[in-house]
């Protein structure tokens, strides 16, 4: 895949003023408009030289590496086999492009816990960046003393 390419990506998502790494980002919104211009704006700033990006593409490169590799799966699924001793929310956009309803919802296999399910509808894959106050209001009575 187009991301694990040696150093191609680096290249190309800074260049054109950011062009690519705007479409990529409005590409996962929920709701056409829901994310704010100027924030995306600061974020492709942000990622202005090849070196900007490299950390955020070894995440996604190494999602894809555990998912190609079954060592690395295993290894995982023996971490993931720990239960997690602190309560988990999971609050998903209904809109999400990327990690789907069905993947989302089976988040307690993993953790070997209660996962509380908050859906927030026709938010996308960026709930920070499409829906910040709906996200804080989901937040706010989970952290409250």
């Amino acid at each position: 895949p187009f991301l694990q390419l040696p150093g191609l990506p680096e290249a190309v998502i800074p260049g054109a003023d950011g062009w690519l790494l705007r479409r990529g980002l409005k590409f996962f919104e929920g709701s056409k408009g829901a994310m704010n211009a100027a924030r995306v704006d600061e974020l492709v700033r942000s990622f202005r030289t090849n070196r900007d990006v490299t950390g955020p593409l070894n995440f996604y490169r190494e999602f894809l590496q555990n998912l190609l590799s079954k060592s690395e799966r295993t290894r995982l699924m023996t971490e993931f086999a720990r239960p997690i001793p602190v309560p988990c929310t999971l609050i998903w956009g209904d809109k999400d492009r990327f990690l789907s309803e069905r993947v989302a919802k089976k988040s307690h296999e993993q953790a070997h816990c209660k996962v509380e399910w908050r859906p927030l509808p026709g938010v996308g894959h960026f709930v920070s960046m499409e829906a910040p106050d709906r996200l804080v209001a989901e937040l706010r009575p989970l952290l409250a003393p």
